[in-house]
């Protein structure tokens, strides 16, 4: 793994830390990738939930999910405060851009 800790490298639990790291470790460029197509989703569908974002992008929701935590780490999208059933029948958070000062917002 690189240098670059979380958010802008994929995590892993420390009590399990071989398996959890692994797994993080095996991720590489892909996790940098999928950050980078979720922002993409999140530009054209700005209130989306992770699992929708997955079906869109034709990825495993279990890729994808553990992006948005990380994409919100980072500061670069944040909890709409809406909410969607995902596949489950649960209540799924729905996540937006982060909005900066200066960005001309068109009604």
């Amino acid at each position: 793994m690189s240098a670059e800790a979380y958010p802008h490298q994929p995590g892993y639990k420390t009590e399990q830390p071989e398996t959890s790291r692994e797994a993080a470790e095996s991720l590489g460029d892909r996790a940098r990738l999928i950050r980078e197509q979720v922002l993409q989703v999140l530009t054209v569908f700005p209130d989306v939930t992770p699992d929708e974002a997955a079906q869109f992008l034709k990825l495993d929701k279990l890729a994808v999910r553990p992006r948005f935590s990380e994409l919100a780490a980072q500061g670069k999208i944040e909890d709409s405060g809406a909410r969607r059933k995902n596949a489950s029948g649960k209540n799924a958070a729905c996540w937006r851009l982060v909005r900066k000062l200066g960005q001309l917002t068109l009604l």
